[in-house]
């Protein structure tokens, strides 16, 4: 086994949410909180910003889905 190190630039792309904003992914429909960190192959038009409102709802359709699964 052989272990070797490299020493690379790399780019790290964060996304933030506008004040009182959260992000959902247009294809996942998954939701953030807060900022994401962007993969190699994501891209910023993958995300759009909602409403607090939006995020709540959300937030309450996960816990729904959860409680269920658990029946």
């Amino acid at each position: 086994m052989e272990e070797t190190k490299t020493t690379a630039k790399i780019e790290v792309r964060k996304l933030e949410p506008s004040k009182g904003k959260h992000l959902r992914n247009r294809k996942t429909l998954d939701c953030f909180e807060g900022a994401i960190y962007l993969g190699i192959y994501d891209s910023v038009d993958n995300y759009e910003e909602i409403t607090d409102s939006e995020y709540k709802s959300y937030l309450k359709k996960l816990e729904e889905n959860a409680n269920a699964d658990r029946h």
